[in-house]
């Protein structure tokens, strides 16, 4: 802990560790998507405004007070029982694909849009999706949304995770494009998988004939048959497992979105892994005289907007304080499935600026609601445009 890690470019889509911990909480749908792949054969990367920066993670080993391997309720989410933990894929959020000339807008699709615009009109059209499966299955079962309302009466589409072929789905004529809910017929086309380890993954959807154009809403994958087709709310939009759902991340250094940190390890802590506070300030993280411009906070809070009081102290005397905002983990009713990188599976990111010189000490403040901490870090310069 504390010492400097300094950041090069590394590609979103390829930096991972292994996998190791669950933390128990309550989540969005995680759902990995990737730049604009319509026209292109591979994903865009975005500028790094994080490259060149030199981080010092800071040692949480003394204020974490959460488990998160227990069978208990840290968060205070109350008794209800858990859902079953499932991931849901927006089709349009592919990485690589052949077919289609963009993305189509349709009322009746979740977030309004799907893979469509002469997907499927000749054979051998393709398309692939990176995901990063949160659980793993035994009985793995895959469900395809999708909606056709012309040319043959049955599209056939292989598919394959990792290589591997998994499948055929024959999706019939459905009556509509996808512009209503009806528009994708009275049942979800099912698949099962059977094991399937959590991690990262490649699935792939191929059609086999000219005339097989389908539209292709999104993929659910889950360990069990669930009445997926009923979980679309009235705004079109694919809500999250209820509570709550394993959320995974690798101990030790990680980057989120260019920004390093390093993710305790309960197991070498007393069992202790991540900090949880809301009521009442939590206890100060200690700094031992590093420094920085920013300092960068991975967390989430219980309700949508969860407002932090973050007091820094200096070595000098001097403190400052300031408040963040930290997204939530727990909504039942999210905006549409938010296309990035596996962010919502450790938390959100908020930065504070603060004076360059030694600190001693960082403090949590009560919260508007119930937070967790999972891991913060001191960033050596500001990142470019800020």
């Amino acid at each position: 802990m504390n010492k400097p890690i300094t950041i090069q470019r590394v590609s979103p889509l390829l930096h991972f560790g292994s996998w190791f911990c669950v933390i128990v909480l309550t989540s969005a749908a995680a759902v990995l998507a990737a730049p604009d792949a319509f026209g292109e054969q591979e994903p865009k990367q975005a500028p790094d405004p994080h490259a060149g920066s030199k981080f010092i993670p800071l040692d949480l080993r003394s204020v974490a007070n959460v488990d998160p391997m227990a069978k208990e309720d840290p968060f205070g989410l109350g008794p209800e029982p858990p859902n079953r933990p499932y991931l849901w894929v927006e089709a349009e959020t592919l990485n690589k694909q052949d077919g289609a000339f963009g993305p189509e807008a349709r009322a009746g699709a979740s977030g309004g849009q799907l893979l469509g615009k002469g997907f499927g009109a000749k054979p051998a059209n393709w398309a692939e999706w990176y995901f990063d499966l949160p659980f793993q299955t035994e009985k793995g079962q895959l469900y395809l949304r999708a909606a056709r309302e012309k040319q043959n009466p049955s599209a056939v589409l292989q598919v394959t995770l990792d290589g591997r072929n998994v499948c055929t789905f024959f999706i019939p004529l459905t009556g509509g494009p996808g512009d209503q809910e009806k528009d994708f017929g009275p049942e979800l086309a099912r698949a099962e998988l059977g094991h399937i380890e959590m991690g990262r993954h490649v699935l792939r959807i191929t059609t086999s004939n000219a005339g097989d154009d389908i539209n292709l809403d999104g993929f659910w994958l889950s360990d069990d048959q669930q009445d997926f087709q009923n979980r679309i709310d009235d705004q079109r939009r694919v809500p999250p497992p209820a509570r709550p759902h394993m959320l995974v991340y690798p101990f030790g250094p990680i980057q989120i979105h260019g920004v390093a940190f390093d993710l305790l390890d309960p197991a070498k802590n007393g069992g202790k892994g991540i900090l949880v506070s809301g009521s009442a300030p939590a206890a100060p993280v200690p700094c031992a005289g590093v420094q920085g411009q920013h300092l960068q906070v991975l967390g989430a809070g219980i309700t949508e907007d969860t407002e932090i009081e973050v007091t820094v102290a200096y070595n000098d005397g001097a403190s400052q304080s300031q408040k963040i905002h930290l997204g939530t983990l727990f909504t039942r009713k999210p905006k549409q499935p938010v296309a990035r990188f596996g962010l919502e599976r450790w938390g959100y990111l908020a930065s504070v600026s603060i004076q360059d010189k030694p600190l001693r000490e960082i403090r949590f403040g009560k919260g508007s609601s119930r937070y967790v901490i999972v891991a913060a870090t001191l960033e050596s310069r500001p990142p470019v445009g800020r």
